[in-house]
């Protein structure tokens, strides 16, 4: 269960099963997310379900909490890829491994500590943290790639080309030449997150097929007394029946992209985990795992 601070008055909390592997059940995983949202999350949070999650979408609507925005997850194929894109004339694309001594694109959205975050995490490679720059190097659009060489998955994470520059085709020539290379470092798949139609349009055009869809709920002032009611009674239910373990904490020493806070609470299963440390919703820390 990993719980992130975006704000101190907005958290979100992302309960995680993985598909085939032994483990806590749905019931036993949102009496933990409770106890944690009621313990940290001072102010709003917001937790998303896959749409065709019936088990959270029950729990999170029994817990008082409402549905919000929605957004959509796509993937690609590594193989059925396109191919690279150039760029129009007069733009450049650079890398991290170019560009070292010079602030970081993403700081306008995660702080001016973005790039030393990202260089603590284990997946994070300089060559695929991409930017396109006009001739006299002012960048105008930025993304990020990821690769998990155990999972094979790799991830686009973010993904941002300046309202006066778009509709230029920058989009597509950055992505394209994104992709390529983590296929190239053997990406079998690639997620990609979206919520507008002009994204999905972006990344339709360049491979990525629509899977599935969440619904971000939300809660105010921490666990409301609904909360409370639902972790009493799922509680009594789950002390009932024999774990896998306890929770474990992971990552609170260093704090994540932007000076946010995070803690990430694992079940301990003979089986293992298959996380890693790495940026998710436009800047945290992401778990590449193929579903």
């Amino acid at each position: 269960m990993l719980l992130t601070s975006w704000r101190d008055d907005l958290w979100q909390c992302d309960p995680v099963i993985v598909p085939r592997v032994s483990g806590l059940e749905p019931q036993g995983m949102w009496v933990r997310a409770l106890e944690q949202i009621g313990e940290h999350a001072v102010g709003g949070f917001e937790v998303p379900v896959r749409d065709d999650d019936r088990a959270f979408e029950e729990l999170a609507e029994g817990s008082g909490l409402v549905a919000g925005e929605r957004s959509n997850i796509a993937w690609m194929d590594a193989a059925d890829r396109r191919s690279v894109r150039s760029l129009a004339e007069g733009f450049a694309l650079v890398d991290r491994t170019q560009r070292r001594d010079t602030p970081h694109p993403m700081r306008h959205r995660n702080g001016d500590g973005v790039g030393e975050r990202l260089g603590q995490c284990s997946l994070y490679d300089p060559e695929l943290d991409l930017a396109v720059e006009t001739v006299d190097a002012r960048v105008v659009s930025y993304s990020l790639y990821w690769f998990d060489p155990v999972t094979k998955v790799g991830l686009v994470e973010p993904v941002r080309v300046e309202d006066e520059h778009q509709r230029r085709g920058l989009g597509r020539a950055m992505l394209t030449a994104g992709i390529d290379p983590l296929a190239l470092r053997g990406a079998q798949r690639v997620k990609i997150g979206f919520g507008t139609e002009a994204a999905a349009g972006l990344y339709q055009g360049v491979g990525f097929q629509p899977t599935t869809t969440d619904t971000w709920y939300e809660g105010r002032d921490g666990a409301p007394d609904a909360c409370i009611e639902r972790l009493s009674a799922l509680r009594d239910i789950h002390e009932r029946r024999p774990t896998q373990g306890d929770s474990v904490l992971l990552g609170s020493a260093t704090p994540p992209l932007s000076h946010r806070r995070a803690l990430c609470l694992l079940p301990q299963c003979s089986t293992g985990a298959l996380f890693s440390n790495t940026p998710m919703r436009t800047a945290t820390w992401p778990t590449l795992v193929s579903a």
